[in-house]
């Protein structure tokens, strides 16, 4: 299954040793994001750090580790989809989400945010919902 997965759920298996943790590490799903998004959250290791109680060193490694696991889309793949995305979602920061889920092909996004919801045109995927999907011995 490819997906396209929300800053939400990237830094919830960033923050601690999760659910979230556990659908990147022990799936064989295939990863998206935006690039910027990667890059933003290197940006925000320290106050990561802050907020983990985790050494600036060891949530750098993390990330590294965890994002190894995506795939970060450079905004040409999908820039020319953002007007179409901001008419299907209202929320300012999701809209690039939503575009690189119109340029690729995917099955859904991975977020735990409700306002993707407010859109019918790409599928949205919970945490719990790829919970289920996973081998049991996961």
């Amino acid at each position: 299954m490819d997906l396209i997965v929300d800053t939400n759920s990237i830094l919830a298996a960033l923050i601690k040793d999760s659910t979230a943790r556990k659908i990147v590490f022990k799936s064989r799903f295939k990863f998206y994001a935006p690039e910027i998004i990667i890059k933003e959250i290197f940006s925000h290791i320290e106050l990561i750090s802050s907020k983990t109680g985790f050494e600036e060193f060891e949530v750098r490694t993390l990330a590294h580790f965890i994002t190894s696991y995506f795939t970060a889309v450079p905004l040409s793949k999908y820039e020319d989809l953002i007007p179409q995305a901001q008419n299907l979602i209202s929320h300012p920061n999701d809209f690039q989400f939503i575009a690189l889920a119109l340029a690729i092909p995917n099955d859904g996004i991975w977020t735990a945010d409700k306002h993707f919801e407010e859109q019918n045109k790409i599928k949205i995927w919970k945490t719990g919902d790829l919970l289920k999907l996973l081998p049991q011995s996961a």
